[in-house]
């Protein structure tokens, strides 16, 4: 999109009609008088200079640059190219009367309005800009660069503002060429040459003065945190204040060099409720932090709520009565989003307490280091391996939510794993997988009426100062076919939480739970339906009046209850407590040797003349066996329930 204008005198032609006069005769002298206060504009235009200047833009503020001591009829030339992230600069003169203060307030709501309501934003976009400025450009024929050229209308100055386009937010740095009368520049190749055309207002663009204000809290468990700065420049003066909000907590403060050396410190004797910090730096300063513990020099710990306040160049911060405003100077834990989905229940050894799982695992986050024009590769994304991504990520000196498994035995076998990374920086992560879980939280008591509980449990490599897991909404499922017939998934539900380690360090851990059940058709057919014909031929020997044969079928009945004690504890770990299936197997037991003892006494009685006696007694039996045994499973029930 473009927008630009050209406005000139056009001395020459003035000249010419001054010539076809051929009735008016002017002296040598007044001619050359005339010449010279007429072409007086184009001397000024004949003037030539270039400028080459640098930035970088993080929010859609923009930067206001002061082009100074312009004269009526030059030839303004603008071009700026971003350099890193996915910025896609957008260059507009200001006209006089728009305040760049109140510039989004006042001009851009109305983009944002659109955003909200859904409305189609390109066709206001040029009106918008028309509004404000006196010539604008978005894109050149080149790509996403900017160029603009403007004839100056009077002497004076103007004012240029570089800023992303209003089309989509991007980020990074740029470089800008201004030129006087110097069409190269709008190639973008244009040489640093001439005088200073181009002021940059870093009070107006906010660049000199940043505040940021961060609340947390620091406990026994986590005595201490710490919290990256952005790169902070040369002579530029950190200052940084907390204070306690709640609890006994005495706050110290450490500013740390990115080699965890301690540059500066206050309060570490931990005295007083507050501490301040304030330090100019003497040259630029990548990767530095700000460490707040509550543990003194004396190891005695203190804990409860605190405010950080983190200022560039803004004395009141030190009186903690700064206003929180400016570009960010703490870099926050990256958000990422999680999800697992469950394809496949590969197999279930319940001996030792794992499981077998095939699934899916995404992860979502952006992170501006990782961010690209689309230009270098003329693509809408980039795609990596594992290695490759890990190279990505190493050369753009960042980290990436590495993961493990807590739970995890063996190896991950990886089936497939893609990285997809787009221009604004943001990260898509999905890998399937095969795995053998543990299940140290079996328990087998209401087996195998029990509801086994099995579980992903994913940690963060590094702590929660660098990445925080959020649940992936929507994504996280069970598919429809597990490929188990064992089990079938009753319920699933996922939970993010903090774990602190023996070093005082807290990791962000994703949990998706899935709740099973059994397939119980197995143990109706393969294991309650025989042993209840087996108890029901023990009480159908009642009927007989041979006692040595009834003995005979009940001890043949006990050897059969002890294969079928052995086949199922082989599905069983060697537990330290009874199962409901093993309250069936011990009533019948018990039942099957209260028979066996029985019917040895009733052929007793008959060997000592008392047949009347073991009558009476084997009435009595018949119907008490099954009465017994239906009060025996009950009670296991009840005891195991």
């Amino acid at each position: 999109m473009t927008g630009e204008t050209v406005a000139g005198s056009g001395c020459s032609e003035f000249l010419q009609a001054k010539r076809s006069d051929r009735r008016i005769h002017v002296a040598g002298v007044g001619l050359a008088l005339a010449f010279l206060f007429l072409c007086q504009p184009l001397a000024g235009a004949s003037e030539r200079a270039v400028q080459v200047a640098t930035g970088r833009i993080d929010s859609d503020s923009g930067h206001l640059y002061h082009l100074v001591g312009l004269k009526r009829g030059d030839m303004l030339f603008v071009h700026a190219r971003g350099t890193s992230g996915n910025l896609d600069p957008l260059l507009f003169l200001l006209r006089p009367e728009v305040d760049f203060a109140a510039l989004r307030q006042s001009y851009l709501t109305e983009i944002e309005q659109a955003t909200a309501t859904g409305r189609d934003l390109l066709p206001l976009i040029p009106g918008i800009l028309d509004k404000i400025s006196l010539a604008w450009n978005d894109d050149d024929s080149s790509g996403y660069a900017s160029a603009l050229r403007f004839q100056v209308p009077t002497d004076g100055d103007c004012r240029l503002v570089v800023r992303s386009t209003l089309a989509n937010q991007t980020f990074g740095s740029y470089s800008l060429i201004v030129g006087l009368n110097a069409p190269e520049v709008q190639t973008g190749r244009a040489k640093d040459v001439g005088r200073r055309l181009a002021i940059l207002d870093r009070k107006a663009s906010r660049l000199d003065v940043a505040v940021q204000e961060i609340k947390g809290v620091l406990s026994a468990e986590k005595p201490s945190t710490f919290y990256r700065l952005n790169p902070i420049s040369a002579n530029d003066t950190l200052l940084a204040w907390a204070e306690a909000e709640s609890g006994d907590l005495k706050p110290a403060l450490f500013l740390d060099d990115y080699g965890d050396k301690p540059l500066l410190s206050d309060n570490a004797a931990g005295r007083q409720p507050q501490a301040a910090l304030r330090y100019t730096f003497r040259e630029d300063a990548p990767n530095f932090r700000i460490r707040i513990t509550g543990r003194a020099s004396d190891e005695k710990t203190t804990s409860g709520e605190f405010r950080l306040l983190v200022g560039l160049n803004s004395p009141e911060v030190l009186a903690g009565t700064a206003a929180p405003g400016g570009k960010p100077l703490l870099r926050q834990s990256t958000v990422v989003k999680i999800g697992i989905q469950l394809e496949q229940i590969t197999g279930l050894n319940q001996k030792e307490q794992n499981i077998g799982v095939a699934a899916i695992l995404q992860m979502r986050w952006q992170d501006r280091a990782l961010a690209y024009s689309p230009e270098t590769c003329q693509c809408r994304f980039k795609t990596f391996d594992e290695s490759g991504f890990a190279k990505y990520v190493s050369q753009s000196g960042t980290n990436w939510p590495a993961y493990s498994l807590y739970n995890q035995q063996g190896r991950r076998n990886t089936q497939n794993l893609q990285i997809l990374v787009w221009p604004s920086g943001d990260v898509i992560y999905a890998e399937r997988f095969s795995v053998t879980l543990q299940a140290p939280d079996l328990d087998f008591r209401r087996f195998p009426f029990d509801r086994p509980l099995f579980a992903f449990h994913v940690d963060t490599i590094l702590p929660r100062e660098y990445f925080v897991f959020e649940d992936l909404t929507g994504f996280t499922q069970v598919g429809g076919k597990l490929g188990q017939a064992e089990l079938t998934v009753s319920e699933s539900g996922t939970e993010i939480r903090t774990w602190v380690s023996a070093l005082g360090e807290a990791f962000s851990r994703f949990s998706f739970r899935f709740v099973t059940r059994r397939h119980l058709n197995y143990y109706y057919f393969r294991i309650f339906l025989p042993l209840l014909l087996i108890l029901t031929v023990s009480w159908v020997t009642f009927f007989l009046r041979d006692y040595r044969k009834r003995i005979d079928v009940s001890s043949g009945l006990l050897f059969v209850l002890v294969a079928f004690n052995f086949t199922i504890s082989n599905d069983l770990p060697r537990l330290g407590y009874m199962t409901l299936m093993d309250g069936f197997l011990v009533s019948a037991f018990v039942v099957t040797i209260l028979v066996v003892i029985l019917n040895v006494h009733l052929r007793r009685l008959e060997a000592s003349a008392k047949e009347e006696r073991a009558k009476r007694i084997d009435k009595y039996i018949l119907w008490l066996f099954p009465v017994g045994y239906v009060l025996a499973i009950g009670v296991s029930v009840l005891l195991f329930s």
